[in-house]
């Protein structure tokens, strides 16, 4: 007498952020560390030249500051991956407002990749298979 119809509705969380550290470059590109632990000489073997500074730190000194070779880098924060040659150099305020918007881009993008709800298409299929009809 009625008709049946179903949808599901999944919301993605980003789980896994919060198991991964992020790693932008000195040209702006971000990554995702999943392999977590991991110590930062790990990191510099893949990259020769370069250290991995923490973000955290960057603000709160205005310095570059290179993480020791057994430091862990910790799930859900962001590390910038600087040549040695910038490492202790200070940075200007203007420098800190370039990273900060070019992170927030970053973000943004990513965030845009990932919607929020989506319909599995297996029932979807089900929407017309629960529609009954008289008789």
């Amino acid at each position: 007498m009625g008709n049946y119809t179903s949808c599901c509705v999944v919301f993605t969380c980003s789980r896994t952020a919060s198991k991964t550290a992020k790693l932008m470059d000195s040209q702006g590109k971000l990554r995702q560390v999943i392999s977590l632990p991991v110590k930062a000489a790990e990191l510099m073997l893949e990259e020769p030249g370069h250290a991995i500074c923490p973000l955290h730190e960057l603000k709160q000194r205005n310095r570059l500051i290179a993480m020791r070779a057994d430091d862990e880098l910790l799930p859900g924060k962001l590390y910038l991956l600087v040549t040695l040659s910038k490492v202790n150099c200070k940075v200007s305020a203007s420098e800190l407002a370039i990273m900060e918007s070019t992170i927030a881009a970053c973000a943004k993008r990513s965030s845009k990749k990932r919607n929020g709800a989506k319909v599995l298409p297996a029932m979807a299929g089900d929407v017309g298979g629960g529609i009954r009809g008289r008789g």
